[in-house]
């Protein structure tokens, strides 16, 4: 569950290409690939997709959701570059 998908079995963007596809088909809903690199443990994915779309939330919901996303992968790039 808390396993890097690009640490299994050689993830790379050309799996998470073809795995985004067949989630789209489980799930029945459009999964970016940009996604699967931002949510890469099963539970991170799966957390994700339990959360409602942004047609759920309102403009300003989806603005600080943006942007705490944002800054976090900003952090996390700092952390690995450190």
């Amino acid at each position: 569950m808390n396993d890097n998908f690009f640490h299994l079995g050689g993830g790379d963007s050309t799996k998470a290409i073809l795995l985004s596809s067949e989630l789209e088909e489980i799930f029945g809903k459009e999964i970016a690939v940009v996604d699967l690199f931002e949510y890469v443990t099963i539970k991170s994915f799966l957390d994700f997709m339990d959360k409602p779309s942004d047609e759920e939330y309102s403009e300003d919901q989806v603005r600080s959701l943006r942007e705490s996303s944002r800054k976090n992968r900003l952090i996390q790039r700092n952390r690995r570059l450190n």
